[in-house]
């Protein structure tokens, strides 16, 4: 592989000199790659005499298989996300501030300013635009504790009762996006 910038002079000189070559890209192909695929089966059986004695029933298993099944190919999707993600950690200290000092700053001062230094350093290092929308997979119990926590604070804040769609603003205003 050779790369290069070129001029006016290098094209002249490539012109009348055969040793002179323009930079050139081969792409040779690589060894096969093999992935494991996985997929993740709905099977229900009915007996005759269950489906005309109680269709209804049978209906409303069949109405609800597609969720249990939905829900069960989407745990085995995080567990994978999960395996292959890298463990990142973060600092809860805030610049100017003493330890003792930065105690009271709550959840919310600690986790939403540090959802976004991952999301600045994510799009950083995949040279993403600084506003580029992120999926954001929090736990169940994530917006409780927001919410909770944004309760807490000073009267006037206007913060008590925060909905989810007020969470999503927070997380909005740092282009992140949750689930």
């Amino acid at each position: 592989m050779r790369w290069g910038i070129r001029t006016v002079a290098n094209y002249v000189a490539a012109r009348t000199d055969p040793n002179i070559r323009k930079p050139a890209l081969r792409l040779l192909p690589g060894g096969e790659v093999a992935e494991d695929a996985q997929a993740i089966t709905n099977l229900l059986i009915f007996g005759n005499l269950l489906g005309r004695a109680c269709p209804e029933l049978v209906r409303q298993v069949m109405d609800l298989a597609p969720a249990a099944h939905a829900r069960i190919a989407e745990q085995q999707l995080l567990t994978q996300v999960g395996a292959l993600s890298t463990s990142v950690t973060g600092t809860t200290h805030v610049q100017g501030v003493s330890e003792a000092e930065g105690e009271g700053f709550g959840v919310t001062g600690v986790l939403l300013p540090l959802y976004e230094r991952a999301a600045m350093g994510i799009r950083n290092r995949l040279r993403m635009p600084a506003d580029a929308a992120l999926q954001l997979i929090l736990p169940d119990w994530a917006r409780g504790i927001l919410r909770s926590d944004l309760a807490k604070q000073e009267p006037g804040d206007s913060t008590v009762g925060v909905t989810d769609a007020g969470l999503n603003g927070y997380l909005a205003t740092r282009h992140l996006a949750s689930t």
